[in-house]
């Protein structure tokens, strides 16, 4: 009889959140690579609940190997890399669209050289619609 609780414990270790989340995000940098024809690399710009996600499911080992450079913080200032990819995981709240459409100031360049955006869950109308006015972010 107590064959069936590590039955089932090997089967929750093997289906867990944190593996999915980690499957998730990999397959992202995995499509990312697979539909550029050079070996890419990308900054991973994150706010602070995405962070302390992250923080916890991966090393900076793993990360790396999935093309990623470097983290960086959404509330903090950044040094632009107008050549680097940057891939934006960000919670959809308006504070994180106000930050991420600060890096796209008008008449500039912005901060990347292309960009890619990633939500941790549902965003909601308004917001899209509050990015979609942004020429810089859309021309990204």
């Amino acid at each position: 009889m107590e064959e069936a609780p590590k039955k089932i414990n090997s089967l929750q270790s093997s289906y867990s959140f944190k593996n999915f989340c980690k499957t998730k995000l990999k397959g992202i940098f995995y499509a990312l690579r697979s539909a550029s024809n050079i070996m890419s690399s990308f900054l991973l710009i994150l706010d602070d609940k995405n962070v302390r996600l992250i923080s916890s499911y991966f090393k900076m080992i793993e990360l790396m190997e999935m093309g990623v450079t470097a983290l960086e913080k959404l509330e903090l200032k950044r040094k632009p890399f107008p050549k680097m990819q940057a891939v934006y995981l960000l919670t959809p709240t308006e504070k994180s669209i106000d930050l991420l459409l600060e890096d796209f100031p008008k008449k500039q360049n912005g901060h990347y050289g292309a960009v890619h955006l990633f939500f941790s869950s549902k965003l909601p109308e308004e917001l899209m619609q509050k990015m979609s006015l942004s020429q810089e972010l859309m021309n990204k």
